[in-house]
């Protein structure tokens, strides 16, 4: 069962050195390099983000956003 309050970006790594390439990725996230980007990327589209994580394992990075744009945020207009 998919969740509702969840959304899915895959990025895919390909080429010579696609594994070392996707890890490298993980780390510059994980490090806090990275990470300040796309909260500063994202709020300045409207979202905040209100706490990050990763999985280097896994190869996973979570982001947990809140809608601040004007009126009501898409998955808000449900909650009615």
């Amino acid at each position: 069962m998919a969740d509702s309050r969840a959304t899915v970006v895959r990025i895919r790594f390909e080429g010579e050195g696609h594994a070392d390439a996707a890890d490298a990725f993980l780390v510059q996230y994980a490090d806090g390099g990275l990470e300040d980007a796309i909260e500063e990327r994202l709020d300045g589209q409207g979202f905040a983000v209100l706490e990050t994580d990763f999985d280097m394992d896994g190869r996973v990075v979570i982001v947990s956003v809140e809608d601040q744009r004007e009126g009501l945020g898409e998955d808000d207009a449900d909650d009615d």
